[in-house]
């Protein structure tokens, strides 16, 4: 779990230097893939449990936060519950 911890922070690196290149952040068709075309990262990450990562684009109107990205296998509430960096108050740091 420490690695996928440790893989989501990387994304969310990813995310802001690929704004930082290109003025926006990936849009949820093309989701990570475009972080690999731009060789910011070497290929398509798996979570600890070896699942693809969950990719989505959303930000309210006239805002331009990071894109998140989260584990599809966990679910529930708390401890259980994906893990992800858009922390909930139910979610451990």
């Amino acid at each position: 779990m420490d690695r996928t911890v440790l893989d989501i922070g990387n994304l969310e690196h990813a995310f802001k230097l690929y704004n930082a290149r290109k003025g926006k952040f990936p849009d949820t068709a093309t989701g990570f893939k475009a972080l690999v075309d731009m060789e910011i990262i070497d290929k398509l990450p798996k979570d600890a449990w070896g699942n693809d990562y969950v990719y989505v684009r959303w930000s309210p109107a006239g805002q331009s936060s990071p894109p998140t990205a989260r584990t599809a296998c966990l679910g529930g509430d708390g401890p259980n519950s994906d893990i992800t960096n858009r922390p909930t108050t139910a979610q451990k740091p």
